[in-house]
């Protein structure tokens, strides 16, 4: 009994040396800590949350208080956003130059604010009177609509469609109050005109716009005017 007291330690230090990276201390893992809020302060419930750095985001859901956690994060700066409901916009989408969290080795950082931005909409209607995008859009080469906008991020969002008729589309675009931005149309096969007439260019936008949330905007207004030539 005496000699097995003796091996048995001998024989398990035998195996944890043989065992890989046995022995190293494995660097100590952050976390974020926040919460989601509207731009009055509201907590923003069921938002998806984002913390990304330059690997596959990783994703959860805001607390009925907007709060939310990610746990285990490698040292490393962090870009945390939020998506929720229509009528917030994500501040990461329209923010140049979004700032990025960052977390030492161990770190818990708390207190973290994503504000969501309060959005005004925007009509955009497209007039067909000849009905050209229903007999060529999908069926002719280059005819597609491209409508929307490009954020101070460098993102093309597009704009929905909200209704169709025998008319044309009605699309709507969601923008952050009191913000200049210029939505735009383009397309290889349409041809489009103002509503004096004058061609419009498809590599141009349509209109400076700058939306406020207490007055509604006139919609802008586009007509398919004809085919580009193949």
């Amino acid at each position: 009994m005496r000699r097995t007291e003796i091996f048995v330690p001998a024989l398990s230090l035998l195996i944890l040396a043989s065992v890989p990276g046995a022995g190293q201390v494995l660097p100590a893992l952050g976390s974020i800590q926040g919460r989601v809020l509207t731009s009055d302060n509201k907590p923003v419930a069921g938002a998806e949350v984002t913390a990304s750095s330059g690997a596959a985001p990783l994703i959860t859901k805001s607390g009925l208080d907007g709060g939310f956690q990610f746990a285990g994060l490698a040292a490393g700066t962090y870009l945390v956003c939020a998506q929720s409901q229509p009528g917030l916009l994500n501040p990461c989408l329209w923010s140049a130059a979004p700032a990025g969290i960052a977390v030492t080795s161990g770190a818990a950082v708390t207190g973290v604010v994503v504000r969501m931005l309060p959005a005004v909409s925007l009509s955009i209607r497209l007039n067909d009177p000849n009905r050209l995008i229903s007999a060529n859009e999908g069926k002719t080469d280059g005819a597609y609509l491209m409508i929307g906008v490009w954020t101070p991020a460098h993102l093309f969002i597009s704009a929905r469609v909200t209704s169709n008729d025998a008319g044309g589309r009605t699309y709507t675009l969601e923008a952050p109050s009191n913000v200049a931005f210029q939505p735009g149309i383009h397309s290889k096969a349409f041809r489009f005109a103002d509503t004096a007439g004058k061609a419009i260019s498809t590599d141009l936008a349509l209109a400076s716009v700058t939306l406020s949330g207490s007055v509604q905007p006139a919609p802008l207004t586009v007509t398919v005017s004809g085919i580009v030539a193949q």
